[in-house]
């Protein structure tokens, strides 16, 4: 994909407790040639780099030490509301519980882990493009 250089690159933080994943979402993100991305490894990190890398959208773990994702999500509700920023939450957990825990929370997606890239990176591309 080629980027148009006047076009300003979305900002993307991942936050995911497994250093390899943080790694692969990066990895696939970056093949897009069209995103700026930032890693945190735990839930309290996150919430301090929200508020300073300023995403357009969170790839956010559920289960992390520490801090879940539910947890994270709720500490920053009214921060991520008032900047749009798009949430997509992910999980090695199967089944509609978490899923439904972080629609309440207004997640603006979830996938399970492991997911299929095209599928993740077409809702990307959909939710930062601001189409419903």
């Amino acid at each position: 994909m080629t980027t148009n250089p006047t076009l300003e690159r979305k900002k993307i933080l991942i936050v995911d407790d497994d250093r390899e994943m943080r790694s692969y979402i990066r990895r696939m993100l970056l093949l897009e040639d069209c995103y700026e991305t930032e890693m945190s490894a735990d839930g309290i990190a996150a919430q301090r780099k929200v508020k300073e890398f300023v995403p357009d959208l969170i790839f956010l773990d559920i289960k992390m030490p520490g801090q879940s994702g539910y947890e994270v999500l709720l500490g920053l509700r009214e921060f991520i509301v008032e900047r749009n920023i798009k949430v997509i939450s992910i999980s090695g957990i199967s089944g509609g519980i978490g899923a439904a825990f972080m629609e309440s929370l207004e997640a603006d997606a979830y996938f399970q882990k492991p997911f299929e890239n095209e599928k993740v990176l077409k809702k990307v591309a959909k939710l930062l493009s601001g189409v419903k």
